[in-house]
């Protein structure tokens, strides 16, 4: 039996949405799409519905990859960990570090593409799911290979990851900064929740088994 510990990516292992810093160094590669990019910039922020919000954000990423191989993709790669690292929460580091000391599985759940928060954290011990995009060939087409890695998907794809893994899998702990991870983090013994105190009143009626730790 391995235990393993699920962890969401924006805002629980980091202290903020990441998206942003990605956007802008993508764009750096592509300036002459900046305009398209507004559009979808606009559709995002008149939503209050945080399913489509992650649908515009990935467009938006899947927009700006299309036609690059993944190699020429590096240096804005680079850039983004550069500005993230910093933005990583120590309590969540050790928390991996701990878990792969203990010869358990850290696994990122992230409705972010997968190939970017792999990159993020090559120094760390953890296997990371999330959203996939489809490749022609060497060269992305810019959209999605499956759903977005969102809500129930992300326990879709933990099942998939233990069922490949061919182990038995105790699922101890999960974190996260957001309610809609509720369907993934329910499969964990233990749930820790980050955040404020709107997240806190949600806990509290929702989840009153779940731990809540303030962000501060």
């Amino acid at each position: 039996m391995r235990n393993c510990v699920l962890l969401d990516f924006d805002g629980t292992i980091t202290t903020k949405d990441t998206t942003k810093f990605l956007l802008v160094e993508l764009l750096k590669q592509s300036p002459c799409r900046f305009f398209f990019l507004i559009l979808l910039i606009l559709k995002m922020l008149c939503s209050s519905n945080i399913s489509y919000r992650q649908i515009c954000k990935n467009k938006m990423i899947g927009y700006l990859i299309s036609g690059y191989k993944r190699d020429q993709l590096q240096s804005a790669l680079e850039r983004y960990k550069k500005k993230v690292e910093p933005l990583f929460r120590n309590l969540l580091i050790n928390k991996i570090r701990e878990t792969n000391h203990n010869k358990d599985l850290a696994v990122v759940v992230t409705a972010s593409p997968t190939f970017v928060v792999s990159f993020c954290m090559t120094d760390l011990p953890v296997i990371v799911i999330g959203t996939e995009f489809k490749m022609n060939g060497v060269f992305y087409s810019g959209e999605l290979d499956g759903n977005n890695c969102f809500g129930y998907e992300k326990v879709k794809k933990v099942k998939k990851l233990i069922k490949s893994l061919s182990l038995q899998i105790n699922i101890k702990e999960s974190w996260s900064d957001n309610f809609s991870d509720y369907p993934m983090m329910k499969m964990a013994n233990h749930r820790y929740w980050i955040g404020d105190f709107r997240l806190k009143n949600q806990v509290n009626k929702i989840d009153p088994d779940g731990r809540f730790i303030l962000d501060e």
